[in-house]
């Protein structure tokens, strides 16, 4: 038996409308038109020479889709080939919630009775998204799941379209705010091993550049293990290791991470802050929290915190003077100077239920040593 058809734009919109009812169809792809052949080999359905497409280089949307399907009476045997052209970034914000510039993508789909593997490659301005999965069977359920993401680097700047922005989603009065990450994940927990993993080589936008980004997360029965976190910023290191136990209730989250000769002048100004401090920062840490949103973890936040600070310059060059006699310090020439050097600043704070605290913060220059104690209320 073979099939070749032609489907209106209209026709489309009557098919797909529940879909997202909002989206015209027909301006977006036109028609879609197809073949393939269906073949009963005596002991499976075979359906073979599939060929889908949609939409032209004219249309805002371009989809293609060909391959082969055997066995579609048990579990099906499928290799497939797919391509996707998203021009329009109006449909892909309404899609992903993102502004997101236009996508080419493309698919690989083999799958077999013992599992299904998925290649995706995306290219989103000059960034290209490599997905590979892996879904194992066993029987008529998932033995596990396989993500890796990977990408040689990420150009932020090009990955969002900047004549759409992120708004916030209101809720209309009387409706229940919408459920967050934690509680989804709670009620659709997936009931086999995960390991997911991300690999990015570089990371650059308007003021970020990170040199190499690692993530890797397993875990099964709602307890998670961060494997690994590890970042290169402008060669300083950063690790990550931790536990997230969603089972319990309220969650438990345990981490511990260390940073090494992190330049804090480029940190802050990649995140917003402008500041007249620079140098090198180390941390290491080891927190645990409990709670199901972000006040609650605040709330129960425990550990420790060790900071150390060296090389720091401070613009302007009185901040050394409160420990040294005034004539002295004019004489030693600090006058003329435009900046205060810091040879180190140090301090270790221990976290109870929020409230930061420590006895022993200490900076030293060529003209002064200064101790102190102090407190952060992070709850209030």
């Amino acid at each position: 038996v073979s099939l070749h058809t032609k489907v209106q734009g209209t026709e489309l919109s009557k098919l797909l409308g529940d879909f997202m009812p909002e989206f015209d169809y027909q301006e977006q792809l036109g028609s879609l038109a197809g073949a393939f052949t269906l073949a009963d080999k005596g002991d499976e359905w075979q359906l073979t020479g599939l060929k889908l497409a949609a939409g032209n280089e004219s249309t805002p949307l371009q989809l293609s889709l060909k391959g082969e399907i055997s066995d579609l009476g048990g579990l099906p045997k499928a290799n497939l080939l797919g391509q996707a052209d998203f021009r329009d970034t109006a449909l892909l914000q309404a899609l992903t919630g993102l502004p997101l510039s236009p996508i080419e993508a493309k698919l690989q789909l083999s799958t077999s009775p013992y599992g299904v593997h998925g290649v995706i490659n995306t290219e989103i301005g000059q960034t290209l998204l490599n997905l590979n999965t892996v879904v194992a069977f066993q029987g008529d359920s998932i033995n596990s799941l396989q993500l890796i993401l990977d990408t040689p680097h990420l150009y932020l700047q090009n990955l969002f379209n900047v004549q759409h922005s992120l708004v916030p989603v209101q809720t209309p009065a009387g409706q229940a705010p919408p459920k967050g990450p934690l509680e989804q994940l709670r009620e659709s927990p997936p009931g086999f091993p995960i390991d997911v993993a991300v690999r990015i080589g570089g990371i650059s936008g308007d003021n970020s550049h990170i040199d190499s980004l690692a993530v890797r997360v397993t875990g099964i029965d709602h307890r998670y293990t961060l494997e690994n976190f590890s970042a290169v910023y402008d060669n300083a290191l950063a690790e990550m290791r931790g536990l997230i136990d969603l089972k319990a209730e309220p969650a438990v989250f345990s981490l511990a991470g260390s940073a090494t000769a992190l330049p804090l002048s480029a940190i802050l100004t990649d995140v917003g802050v402008n500041t007249n401090v620079s140098g090198a920062l180390t941390v290491l840490a080891g927190i645990s929290a409990i709670g199901d949103s972000p006040a609650q973890l605040v709330a129960n936040l425990d550990g420790s915190i060790a900071i150390a600070l060296e090389n720091a310059v401070i613009e302007g060059a009185a901040y050394d003077l409160l420990a040294t006699d005034l004539l002295a310090w004019i004489y030693s020439g600090a006058l003329t100077e435009t900046s205060t050097y810091l040879d180190c600043t140090m301090a270790k704070f221990q976290l109870r239920e929020g409230v930061a605290t420590t006895d022993s913060l200490y900076i030293e220059s060529a003209k002064m040593v200064a101790t102190g104690k102090a407190e952060f209320d992070l709850v209030k």
